[in-house]
């Protein structure tokens, strides 16, 4: 039997989701496709007690020690920049609930109210300033296709270039609307690595993370189809990029590439994070 090189070390889940129903309620009021709701409605991931309760005894079932929580996909991306604001600050004053609540087994990563880049960096503001979240989460593509590197969005990278945020990318189960993958019902199991992989080459092919490298990109899934394809940053880089071969996907904790060991001393498994290299 092979030793887990894991066996005593605190296990944080980077990839979990929390899913209030009163805020699915809300989004389904304000516009948001019931059934792509129900997707989250049915995963049994709400904030009430009993649910919340089930979960940490998963947790511990698991030897998980602290959950990093995120609402997306599930995002208002609502035509009316007042009413996404105020869905997003809803879900997210409900998750500040739940830290408060369990202190030591949860953190968060906020929800942007994207495309509406003003409300945007309001909410980077009230999640990571008053609330205290790790960070703040994107979806990989924007009401269906909007890439990440859209110009509009300039301003948030920015605004969370200057705080030096954490920025969590999930898949939004569109399938990249791809009719080879959606036909098929393939949306997840194909399409979400295709998408997080996507997000990341749009964002490299436009240099977002040589411009704002004080941004920390997570990227769901373990990255995507990226990790077995490193070539394909490399490539981006060098020819969509000024940065060349500064940028590739690295572990977020002790740096190593897609080509080395899953397990490393700092006793993490590897997480893809896109990050700017000297």
């Amino acid at each position: 039997m092979v030793a887990n090189p894991l066996r005593g070390t605190p296990v944080v889940d980077t990839h979990a989701h929390l899913y209030p129903a009163t805020y699915l309620d809300r989004l389904v009021a304000i516009g948001a496709d019931p059934d792509t709701v129900a997707i989250a409605r049915n995963l049994r991931a709400s904030d009430e007690p009993e649910e919340l309760e089930a979960r940490l005894r998963q947790m511990d079932a698991a030897g998980v020690g602290v959950q990093i929580l995120s609402v997306v996909p599930q995002v208002p991306m609502v035509d009316d920049p007042g009413t996404a604001a105020r869905a997003a600050k809803m879900v997210n004053d409900r998750y500040a609930a739940v830290l408060s609540d369990h202190p030591d087994r949860f953190r968060a990563y906020g929800c942007l109210p994207v495309p509406h880049v003003e409300a945007a960096i309001a909410q980077t503001r009230y999640c990571l300033d008053e609330l205290g979240f790790l960070g703040v989460a994107l979806p990989t593509v924007v009401r269906g296709d909007m890439t990440l590197a859209n110009e509009t969005l300039e301003p948030l990278w920015a605004a969370l270039d200057a705080r030096a945020a954490r920025v969590y990318l999930h898949a939004t189960g569109g399938g990249a609307n791809c009719p080879l993958i959606n036909d098929h019902q393939l949306q997840w199991v194909n399409g979400a690595p295709l998408e997080d992989a996507l997000a990341v080459l749009h964002l490299l092919k436009a240099d977002v993370p040589a411009r704002f490298p004080g941004i920390r990109f997570h990227v769901a899934h373990l990255g995507g189809t990226c990790p077995s394809s490193p070539s394909a940053s490399r490539t981006t880089t060098r020819t969509g990029g000024r940065s060349n071969d500064r940028l590739a996907p690295r572990c977020g904790t002790c740096g190593s590439t897609p080509r080395t060991s899953t397990v490393r001393r700092c006793g993490s498994r590897w997480k893809p994070s896109i990050r700017a290299r000297s």
